[in-house]
């Protein structure tokens, strides 16, 4: 009995110890499913962010690199550019015409000529050539601040040799417009550039001494020399337009027989003498009435209004345009400008045609252009004023008038100290 409790309590005990080694192992091993579960997890979420972060990691460095110029060799750290200032806006200054986007050439060296020409402080004649416009205002105004193109300046200066002088002349900004020469005398509209003349006008006390021989004892403030553009139609003679303090004095410079003459003329005298006149028109010695400013006398200068004077003779006249709309007719550089004037008288026809500012004249009768009705060594002039066809008018000058006169069996003779023009037929 003894040894079958014994071989029991052996055989639960053992048991037991079996039953909890099976438990130690179920539980040992659970324990590890756990870990390795966690551990796949955890491997899960860190390949996870990896594949979300890495591409953006990489996009972020390309960025960087192509914003900083790819400028890896750097140690510099990279910082956000300081934003400019707002431009501020110069009180003294006006914007520019040209858009600020426009490329500009860099300066370029100036040429020994050049410098010559600017560095240059001593005696010298500056002769001004002007158009009609600002000869009309300066007559008016006596205004010195009226300033020509620099393409219409001349300047002349001593040179090396007693009797010669120097020239510079600025066509135009940029290389190749600067003109430099040397000669013993130059030839401008009416006058003769030489030491002689130079000496007389290249210092306000020359002008000064021609004053005082026409009873004026004025010191000179500033005087400048100018030459009509027009001077071979109008023969407004060289001028120097000289400023005293209280008053304006013009000195008209002539060549007589080779021999300079000065005279002297104030303001007032020298604006009636070469101002414009209200003409009057005769034909057949009976006055025709004329509209103000229609026939007018500038000097040596006269234009006058074709087609009045034709009807006056009793042409036929008549005006046509391929253009409709007579308030663009005139627009510089049209290109479709075509008008044409026709006129006839005893049976004989013609035709002045301006197409893109040059006028012509043809017989319709045989076809043939007449170029001795505007002779090509004379600047002449044709013109129009326009509302509509029926009043269309042509202003020409003298020699275009009187030449067209010719072809209608028609004479003109003009009287320009009384500013009157008579046609005879």
């Amino acid at each position: 009995m003894k040894n079958k409790k014994s071989t029991s309590m052996k055989n639960k005990k053992s048991t037991s110890m079996k039953n909890k080694k099976s438990l130690w192992m179920k539980s040992k091993k659970s324990l590890w499913m756990k870990s390795k579960r966690s551990l796949w997890i955890k491997h899960k979420k860190i390949i996870l962010i990896t594949a979300i972060i890495l591409p953006v990691l990489i996009t972020a460095t390309i960025l960087l690199i192509l914003l900083t110029g790819n400028n890896t060799d750097s140690d510099v750290p990279i910082s956000a550019p300081t934003p400019a200032p707002p431009p501020t806006a110069q009180p003294a200054q006006t914007p520019p015409d040209e858009d600020p986007g426009d490329y500009e050439e860099p300066e370029r060296e100036l040429s020994a000529d050049e410098l010559e020409f600017l560095n240059y402080d001593g005696p010298e004649l500056i002769i001004y050539h002007i158009w009609s416009d600002t000869f009309r205002e300066l007559i008016e105004t006596a205004d010195r601040n009226l300033s020509p193109e620099p393409e219409q300046v001349v300047h002349y200066r001593p040179s090396e040799h007693e009797d010669m002088l120097l020239r510079f002349l600025i066509i135009a900004e940029g290389e190749g417009g600067f003109f430099r020469d040397e000669s013993m005398s130059y030839g401008v509209p009416g006058l003769t550039i030489d030491t002689t003349l130079f000496e007389t006008f290249s210092t306000a006390v020359g002008i000064e001494n021609i004053l005082e021989d026409n009873g004026v004892n004025e010191p000179v403030t500033d005087y400048f020399i100018f030459v009509h553009e027009l001077h071979f139609e109008q023969r407004i003679p060289p001028t120097v337009v000289a400023y005293t303090e209280n008053n304006v004095y013009f000195i008209v410079i002539e060549m007589t027989d080779g021999k300079t003459l000065d005279q002297v003329y104030t303001h007032r005298e020298y604006r009636e003498k070469y101002k414009i006149y209200d003409g009057k028109l005769f034909v057949n010695e009976i006055p025709i009435p004329v509209p103000t400013d229609i026939l007018t006398f500038e000097y040596k200068q006269m234009l006058a209004p074709l087609r009045l004077i034709l009807e006056a003779i009793k042409c036929d006249v008549r005006v046509e345009s391929e253009i409709a709309d007579f308030g663009d007719i005139f627009t510089y550089g049209l290109e479709e400008l075509n008008v044409t004037m026709f006129f006839s008288r005893n049976g004989k026809d013609y035709a002045l045609e301006i197409e893109r500012w040059a006028p012509t004249f043809r017989d319709l009768e045989t076809g043939f252009w007449l170029f001795d009705v505007i002779p090509e060594d004379h600047m002449h002039f044709v013109h129009g004023r326009y509302k509509t066809t029926e009043d269309f008018e042509f202003y020409v000058d003298e020699t275009v008038l009187r030449n067209v006169l010719e072809l209608v069996d028609a004479t003109l003779e003009i009287d320009y100290d009384k500013h009157r023009l008579d046609v005879t037929s």
